[in-house]
């Protein structure tokens, strides 16, 4: 099964900077596999049970 994750431009290139600055060269290797990581845990745990628990 193939999934398609979308990530802005802009999130790509704050996540390359913000993963730079703590974890240095391998930070720029590794934000793009962390940033969707933590993109689809936002979506999955977060947003779907904030949206369950009020509408």
């Amino acid at each position: 099964m193939q999934k398609q994750v979308s990530l802005l431009p802009a999130a790509t290139l704050i996540s390359q900077l913000i993963f730079a600055i703590f974890l240095g060269f391998l930070g720029l290797f590794m934000a793009l596999p962390l940033t969707i990581i933590l993109q689809v845990l936002l979506q999955e745990i977060v947003i779907k049970d904030w949206f369950k628990s009020n509408f």
